[in-house]
């Protein structure tokens, strides 16, 4: 049984297509090109013809987002509609948890629950119609005449139902993640050759999802450099409570799925620290009662406890978060990146006041 079973899109492009993420991806860009061309070159409209219209090689939304953001958003919707299945199967060879088939039962019923199919299908039509008839307010290409706009909302009633189904989808996964292991005895290897401890398969999972989250921070950043350049900062002042809202995503789409092996990871380092703490004192007390101990005796006890230090200090050494440095630092780069062309924004933003500054006062 699959996760993606009551999800007829998912199960007619995995079963029927035998499309993959990055296959899909491909498929859905040669089409859209394929279809958006056919209509442009059947209307006239490959380039702009009329004072105010724009045409399809001219429209800079087209190749941002129907040929860059769309075909991700797709391709990790496809991602996602079979990953938690495979996450837990992953657990299972990675020895670190032991998870039976209730648990693999649980998640799929969890993940196959229909509700989020008819939400999904609510939002993408409620999305085609303020798509369709925004376009009378807006120069596009898909504003240019009937057949674009019809075409360029189908398309986007297909898209918005995947990445509705693909958010609904991480959020459970989240919590399907937090009720397997809540109550799961984790078999941490703190020399594990992933540096995870085991559980690379849980941190490269988070590491995917804050990468999609990137995605939508690119788009973010990209829509305040265009209003900070325009002079338009102040007009549209609460876009930049999208980057807040971005980086609390972020964190919660990364360290979200890692909050129950952290928890038990620090428990199961705490419990190895005390165990060594009261091996300690209770040497130490026998040290200290026994000091008429022969010295060969006594240098025996007193290496025991050397020992014992030096076990606590390599404990207490142990990971208790399932990344290593590298997956931090991917995980930190995904987040600042989308962030970098507002900065630029605001630099330019600057400099420019600068220098209208530095030619008053001269």
């Amino acid at each position: 049984m699959h996760s993606y079973k009551n999800d007829p899109l998912a199960s007619f492009l995995i079963n029927k297509c035998k499309l993959n993420p990055i296959s899909f991806a491909v498929v859905s860009v040669i089409t859209t090109f394929v279809v958006f061309v056919t209509i442009a070159w059947y209307t006239n409209t490959l380039v702009s013809t009329k004072d105010g219209q724009i045409g399809f090689w001219q429209d800079p939304s087209i190749w941002v987002w129907e040929f860059l953001f769309k075909p991700v958003l797709l391709g990790y919707y496809l991602w996602e509609s079979d990953v938690v299945k495979r996450l837990l199967q992953e657990f299972v060879t990675s020895q670190t948890i032991e998870i039976t088939d209730s648990d693999i039962h649980l998640a799929l019923k969890v993940h196959q629950t229909k509700w989020r199919n008819f939400i999904s299908i609510l939002i993408s039509l409620m999305g085609g119609i303020i798509y369709f008839v925004s376009r009378s307010d807006l120069k596009s290409w898909g504003s240019s005449g009937i057949l674009q706009k019809i075409a360029s909302t189908l398309f986007g009633i297909f898209s918005t139902y995947a990445t509705s189904m693909l958010l609904l989808g991480l959020t459970l996964n989240i919590w399907i993640i937090q009720k397997v292991l809540k109550n799961k005895d984790l078999k941490i290897n703190p020399l594990h050759p992933d540096r995870c401890g085991g559980l690379s398969c849980l941190s490269k999972y988070s590491l995917k999802t804050a990468y999609l989250a990137g995605v939508f921070g690119v788009m973010i950043g990209f829509t305040e450099y265009r209003v900070i350049t325009q002079e338009l900062i102040e007009k549209y002042w609460i876009l930049h409570m999208s980057i807040p809202i971005y980086i609390l995503i972020s964190l919660i789409c990364f360290f979200g799925p890692l909050l129950v092996a952290h928890k038990q990871m620090k428990e199961a380092k705490d419990r190895m620290l005390t165990n060594i703490a009261q091996q300690f004192q209770y040497d130490y007390m026998q040290i200290n009662t026994n000091l008429s101990l022969s010295a060969e005796e006594l240098k025996k006890e007193i290496a025991k406890i050397g020992e014992l230090q030096s076990l606590y200090t390599l404990t207490d050494k142990f990971l208790v978060w399932p990344f290593d440095l590298q997956t931090l630092s991917r995980y930190v780069l995904s987040v600042v990146t989308p962030l970098i062309p507002p900065l630029i924004g605001l630099i330019q933003k600057f400099g420019v006041e600068i220098f209208k500054l530095a030619d008053f006062k001269i």
